[in-house]
């Protein structure tokens, strides 16, 4: 159970920090373009309306898995004032707003879109850093916010965090550290994408990006307390830097393409809808080493069920996007 835990938590690190590093690298070109405040407005619309339609399937799929399908079979009866109930308390996981505190420390309806709700917020708040104060951050928020937040989580245990979460949830501030950390993970990057590098030097390069990943798996299954999920980060971001930079084996073995597009494309429906699949397969097992053997299965039907949504989705925003002319046309008058 405990390696459960290493594996999913330094995954989850890894993709954060993989996601963000990456934003950072793209914001660096659109912020030339867009100077000023306007930056930021402009690229947090884009940021949200980008991801909205895609949870908003993703809530419409929890919500009848979780709030009906499974309501009914425990023997509920369907009414208005449970739907209005739950309606009230899961929107806010709707409008991608729930990981602020909305949510009243109540239980997510799909968890994971807790990830998209505080990057969203974490964006906004170190964008306007970088706009207005850059120096500030990159010199002395940014780098006293990661030693501060480790002291904290360091203390966790023997903390009380009752009234913290009462304020905000517990995500937020572990996406910003993990932001933090990526902004030098995005540096890292740029440095080594700028400096010209001899044969020997590009094969050191490669060498140090296969030992950081060989290491981050040695610690999740030899680790043996949380506090090795910290070394498997640290690796994690310097092996996505030297990915980053365009200078490494891999970036030239995983080349942008229609494949590579879909798998994360696919990647993300996976993490929007595994939960649901995960609470049917939990209703029906009788205990938990029954759903352990039916691993293979839940990952089957995961990616079946991820496939589809995917494809559903693909259609719906072609169609949108097909449709966006006459739909704006029937609502909105021109002058």
């Amino acid at each position: 159970m405990a390696k459960n835990i290493y594996i999913w938590a330094v995954w989850a690190w890894n993709s954060l920090s993989w996601s963000l590093a990456y934003s950072f690298s793209q914001n660096g070109k659109d912020k030339e373009k867009i100077p000023g405040g306007g930056y930021i407005s402009s690229y947090m619309k884009k940021r949200y309306f980008r991801f909205l339609p895609y949870t908003t399937a993703a809530f419409i799929f929890t919500f009848l898995i979780c709030r009906i399908v499974l309501y009914v079979l425990a023997g509920g009866k369907l009414t208005m004032s449970y739907f209005a109930a739950h309606i009230a308390e899961d929107i806010w996981e709707l409008l991608l707003v729930s990981a602020n505190g909305l949510n009243n420390n109540h239980s997510f309806l799909n968890p994971p879109v807790w990830t998209i709700s505080a990057m969203l917020i974490v964006e906004f708040f170190i964008l306007c850093l970088l706009t207005y104060h850059e120096s500030r951050f990159v010199h002395a928020i940014c780098p006293l916010s990661i030693l501060i937040i480790l002291g904290y989580y360091r203390q966790i245990e023997s903390l009380n965090l009752a009234l913290w979460h009462g304020f905000t949830t517990f995500g937020v501030i572990r996406v910003y550290f993990i932001m933090c950390c990526a902004y030098y993970c995005y540096r890292l990057a740029v440095y080594l994408q700028k400096t010209t590098f001899t044969r020997a030097g590009v094969t050191m390069l490669n060498t140090a990006e296969i030992l950081c990943f060989v290491l981050v798996f040695l610690i999740v299954f030899l680790g043996k307390n949380r506090y090795f999920v910290w070394c498997a980060m640290l690796l994690m971001l310097i092996g996505c830097g030297i990915i980053l930079s365009g200078q490494s084996f891999s970036t030239k073995l995983f080349k942008d393409s229609k494949l590579t597009r879909y798998l994360g494309k696919l990647s993300f429906a996976v993490f929007l809808v595994h939960v649901s699949i995960f609470r049917l397969y939990g209703y029906f097992s009788s205990n938990v080493y029954e759903l352990y053997r039916q691993k293979y299965s839940f990952i089957l039907a995961v990616t079946v069920v991820s496939v589809i949504f995917l494809y559903v989705m693909n259609g719906f925003m072609h169609l949108a996007r097909k449709k966006k002319g006459a739909i704006r046309n029937l609502l909105i008058q021109e002058e």
